[in-house]
């Protein structure tokens, strides 16, 4: 709820709440088509479909200020956890690690785009997403989340709220390593992007780089991870364009693409990283089953100048 009110300093402003008895607040939700929008008083967000190869949601976000377009697609992905039996050579991903298996350069796509809705109201506008796939033998759903886009009425900002369920504990080889991922198409960053320190100033990172020493490593993925308490955020070399990713919590993040932000919202590894657990990352509930894990995400893409 938004009550917009001017108080004065020192005084205190009472509200009461009661029930309407002749709203009318519900809303039906429609199945989702192409070119379908949710629209604030400065955005526009339309639907455009989605890639049937990688599962990435497309969109088209309109900014009413800059009068500017940007393609956006958004998707769930993973990365399987790096994992041997102990031998002191290697190190398993675990409670305290985070290590890919050392062929995997991307995530890999997490679950399948199932349904799309749209609900468009006075009161409300949101888009509903679900994805899931079965893997292996099992013979329910694994792999499932559900993202909910909506757009603030005030600010130039897109909300994203991903619930993702329980990891897929059953069948589990190299463990999942789940990361909503945030694209931004012709977007050139050149290899650089900002990460808030504690959520104060910003921090520059440059991939495979540190600006105090030679960094020499073959773990490009991991070594460019880092925490994010706020928001990781990057700008394009030949405009003044800017695309911002804030956080609810504090989170893993890096940019290992151009144009892309992805964000580590849940694991689950079955080896153990020897750094004093002493078990696999396994986060269960009391049924049994892995943990449901709710994020959410406010995506800003726009022109640093005119914005």
């Amino acid at each position: 709820m938004h009550v917009p009110i001017k108080t004065d300093a020192k005084s205190v402003s009472l509200f009461q709440v009661s029930e309407s008895k002749t709203a009318d607040l519900e809303v039906a939700s429609q199945d989702i088509e192409l070119d379908h929008a949710l629209e604030s008083n400065n955005l526009k967000l339309t639907f455009k479909g989605i890639d049937k190869d990688t599962q990435k949601l497309n969109f088209e976000v309109y900014d009413k200020i800059s009068e500017t377009t940007e393609l956006f697609d958004f998707g769930m992905g993973f990365w399987q956890s790096y994992y041997k039996q102990w031998d002191g050579a290697e190190m398993n991903s675990g409670a305290y690690v985070f290590r890919q298996m050392s062929e995997q350069y991307f995530p890999m796509s997490y679950g399948a785009y199932e349904s799309g809705k749209i609900t468009l109201g006075d009161s409300i506008q949101q888009m509903d997403f679900t994805f899931g796939e079965v893997l292996y033998h099992e013979t329910s759903e694994s792999m499932q989340s559900s993202v909910h886009f909506t757009l603030d009425k005030e600010l130039g900002l897109i909300r994203i709220n991903v619930q993702l369920q329980g990891l897929p504990f059953s069948q589990v080889y190299n463990g999942y390593e789940v990361v909503p991922q945030f694209h931004v198409r012709n977007f050139d960053n050149n290899k650089t992007f900002y990460t808030d320190s504690n959520g104060l100033e910003m921090q520059e990172r440059i991939l495979n780089y540190r600006p105090t020493w030679d960094l020499h490593t073959s773990e490009n993925v991991t070594s460019n991870y880092y925490p994010i308490n706020s928001a990781i955020s990057m700008k394009d070399i030949s405009s003044f364009r800017q695309f911002t990713v804030m956080n609810d919590r504090s989170q893993g993040g890096t940019s290992i693409s151009e144009g892309t932000i992805e964000l580590m919202q849940n694991r689950e590894t079955p080896g153990d990283d020897n750094k004093g657990v002493g078990e696999p990352l396994e986060e269960k509930n009391e049924y049994g089953t892995g943990m449901k894990v709710t994020a959410t995400y406010y995506v800003q893409i726009c022109d640093g100048v005119k914005r």
